[in-house]
């Protein structure tokens, strides 16, 4: 728990240095898309093509960030966590969004946002791979 809590702690510190380290958004986004295709391997190409993390990396390193582009990209994000998901979830994904949503559209500072979003994400792809895991098991077991 303690790691846990320090990994998110060093992420937040990073995005708040001046200038901040925009490297770990990238980072995070790649490491998602990983998460996502275990979770669920048919959508490799359709994460390839809505998620371009070099056009995202130059974006941050310019410092020219669309946040348009941000708003879509996050929302497409929860939208394939809530089709890898449970229906369970549904309700729980959902009022993520609108939370989210409310959040950039007034303008929240990056640095608070990223830590939550991806948070919020991990733990809830951790979730999928888990009850994922024990489907298997069970199913398996069944088999035999």
């Amino acid at each position: 728990e303690n790691l846990h809590e320090s990994f998110w702690n060093s992420f937040e510190l990073e995005l708040s240095k001046d200038p901040p380290n925009m490297s770990v958004i990238s980072a995070r986004l790649k490491e998602i898309k990983m998460m996502l295709l275990d979770c669920d391997k048919t959508l490799e190409e359709e994460l390839n093509n809505n998620i371009d993390v070099p056009f995202i990396e130059e974006m941050l390193n310019r410092g020219v960030i669309d946040d348009k582009y941000i708003y879509n990209m996050c929302n497409y994000i929860v939208d394939i966590v809530k089709r890898c998901n449970s229906e369970s979830q549904e309700i729980t994904l959902e009022e993520f969004r609108t939370g989210m949503n409310e959040q950039l559209e007034k303008g929240i500072m990056y640095k608070e946002f990223f830590p939550i979003f991806f948070r919020f994400l991990f733990e809830n792809i951790d979730d999928i791979k888990k009850r994922k895991e024990i489907y298997n098991l069970l199913k398996e077991n069944l088999e035999n």
